[in-house]
């Protein structure tokens, strides 16, 4: 048997009640929130019209999955002649979807206050399949369904046939039913190119009107550093972004008309979006590049430029210059250079661009005497001293990309070594632990989001689905959140939590984008919101 549960205020109950239109009183239009469970209510008609004999009833499972046999679903509702509504709310990636609805009699089946499914006549145990093209976020579901006689079958599921993610090298499309991009996509694909003369046809007859529809086209392309043309030929209105950058705009009503802009790009990954509509008439769609211009790539020989100098000073015009393999000597008493550089009192600067990938380098230097060594301008390791042969290390993140590294050296009697080398400094994993509280599930609906700050400045969510707590107290800890340690030391990894109670947003902390205090895990420790409880 169902447990009842009344969730509704009178004023919103009433209103329910006071309609038999479903699309009207049961489906908000825009969701604001996913829901655990479906919320039901029981007629004892076969036509969902009246005041229902059952309201407001919770079932937790993921799909819907009855089967009352001869009996009936509650001692309130009749065993024969009944109806029901189930409503809810939840959050799907972008694909294509079958949903599958086994009944006996009829069942409706509404995603988004749309009927994808229709059942709705007397049958015995019968299945029914659709296929639907969903955009990614939040769908309200609904299930119609009436009893007439006999056995009494309401099973309703669905999954995900096809991720709408475009392949590598494609286009993601997302086309809309309106010219301004408006509401959720009609239709989401993998475009293969922006190449397209509709005429005056339909993208996708059936579904994508042939006039007043508009499309978004997304795509990452990994090009060469250098000069790009892009260029879009389009009836009606056009934009071109790269990197969320706007450079090409075309966006009113004209017949077929070509747009050019010039971008300047680095080497690596770039996002280009192009929206279009069309309003009357022709529909046509054409975006390209070009690359006009190559722009020189940063020195990348594999030798050293060695200054030599015949003081320990570095000073005045090098006696030597020339291009050494590695920083890797040992000299003993000689010199680097007989009959150019003495043996007892010389200097040298090494100089070399190197690519790193973006992490963590020990860099380790061998010397006897002093060293210095720089990268890009900043002084990492200063022992310009007269030493026997020491080995000094130092640490340091370095970002994707090219780096100078420059090395000086002198020698000052007895022996003369210098060497250098680095070396990738594989990151430990860290966690830290969240305390926090928030309160309990039932008789709240109540949960706590986390979310982690990414390298780039991105918040990805750490936890896909919230968070809640079941003691009394309202107390939750929640253990082994990830820490980059390397990035952040003991000062901790900057976090964003949000505490939701009943469907509602009541406390932020962490993104301090927007204002927000900052909020750190700390590795290793319990780190504590403000709203945190004082124990189990």
């Amino acid at each position: 048997m169902n447990k009842r549960l009344v969730l509704a205020l009178g004023v919103i109950l009433a209103l329910m009640l006071s309609t038999t239109n479903f699309a009207a009183a049961a489906l908000p239009l825009t969701p604001t929130l996913a829901q655990t469970s479906w919320q039901g209510a029981y007629w004892n008609n076969t036509t969902l019209s009246g005041s229902p004999a059952l309201c407001c009833v919770t079932y937790t499972g993921e799909y819907l999955d009855f089967d009352w046999g001869f009996d009936a679903p509650d001692p309130d509702v009749n065993g024969d002649h009944f109806s029901a509504r189930w409503t809810r709310t939840i959050d799907l990636a972008a694909g294509d979807y079958r949903f599958t609805a086994t009944s006996d009699d009829g069942i409706r089946v509404y995603v988004d206050d749309k009927l994808i499914l229709d059942g709705w006549w007397d049958h015995g145990v019968r299945t029914f399949t659709v296929d639907q093209t969903l955009s990614g976020g939040l769908h309200t579901l609904a299930v119609e369904y009436y009893e007439r006689t006999g056995r009494a079958v309401a099973k309703v599921s669905w999954e995900l046939v096809s991720a709408n993610q475009a392949t590598p090298g494609h286009w993601l499309a997302e086309y809309y039913d309106n010219r301004d991009m408006a509401g959720r996509p009609i239709l989401v694909r993998d475009d293969t190119a922006i190449d397209f003369d509709w005429g005056i046809d339909s993208p996708k007859p059936g579904i994508v009107p042939a006039d007043d529809f508009s499309v978004r086209w997304t795509r990452t392309v990994d090009l060469p550093a250098g000069l790009y043309q892009f260029w879009a030929t389009t009836d009606d209105g056009v934009r071109v972004y790269v990197d969320e950058e706007l450079i090409l705009d075309g966006w009113w009503d004209h017949s077929e008309q070509t747009f050019k802009a010039n971008k300047s790009l680095a080497a690596g990954e770039h996002t280009v979006t192009v929206e279009y509509y069309e309003h009357l008439g022709t529909a046509k769609a054409r975006v390209g590049w070009v690359q006009v211009q190559t722009t020189p790539k940063a020195k990348t020989t594999s030798t050293w430029r060695g200054e030599y100098f015949d003081n320990k000073y570095l000073s005045g015009e090098p006696k030597l210059v020339r291009d050494d393999a590695e920083i890797k000597f040992d000299w003993g008493t000689g010199s680097p250079a007989p009959n150019v550089i003495g043996d007892n009192l010389f200097s040298v600067r090494w100089t070399r661009d190197v690519y790193f990938k973006e992490g963590r380098y020990r860099f380790i230097t061998t010397t006897d005497d002093g060293v210095r060594l720089f990268i890009d301008g900043n002084l990492i390791i200063d022992k310009w001293r007269l030493m026997p042969r020491t080995q000094f290390k130092k640490v340091v993140h370095l970002g994707e990309g090219w780096h100078t590294i420059r090395m000086e050296y002198f020698e000052e009697g007895g022996f003369a070594v210098a060497k250098l080398r680095w070396e990738k400094v594989e990151p430990q994993p860290a966690v830290g632990n969240l305390i926090t509280c928030v309160p309990p599930n039932p008789p709240h609906y109540a949960w706590i989001k986390v979310y982690r700050l990414e390298a780039d400045g991105t918040w990805v969510r750490v936890i896909p689905k919230g968070v809640g707590s079941i003691v009394p107290s309202g107390y939750l800890k929640i253990d082994g959140l990830p820490v980059d340690i390397y990035r952040y030391g003991g000062a901790g990894h900057p976090y964003w939590i949000e505490r939701w109670i009943d469907g509602r947003l009541v406390d932020s902390v962490g993104n301090f984008q927007r204002g927000e205090p900052e909020f750190r895990i700390r590795a290793g420790a319990d780190n504590y919101t403000s709203w945190a409880c004082p124990g189990p």
